[in-house]
């Protein structure tokens, strides 16, 4: 089963943690969208892939869900932003 949402991105004023436990919030929606998609495999792997703006990778990242562990995990973009690479 493949499928994909999408979602407006936010703005919100209040921490989010301190709305979970019962905060009023002020929550302003943004032109910017955040998507996701679903694609099914058959290997008991679940793989997570993010891009940035730029259509980027910067995080890549592999999950054994029998085991519960990190089987890859890259992060090229975001490693050459902290080490101020260019």
């Amino acid at each position: 089963m493949d499928f994909n949402i999408s979602s407006p991105g936010k703005l919100l004023i209040t921490a989010e943690y301190y709305v979970v436990k019962g905060a009023l919030a002020l929550a302003i929606p943004t032109k910017f969208r955040q998507s996701l998609d679903f694609k099914y495999n058959a290997s008991n792997t679940l793989k997570w892939k993010s891009f940035d703006k730029k259509n980027d990778v910067w995080l890549n990242c592999e999950f054994q869900l029998s085991g519960c562990h990190v089987a890859l995990r890259e992060t090229p973009h975001f490693h050459k932003q902290l080490s101020g690479d260019s």
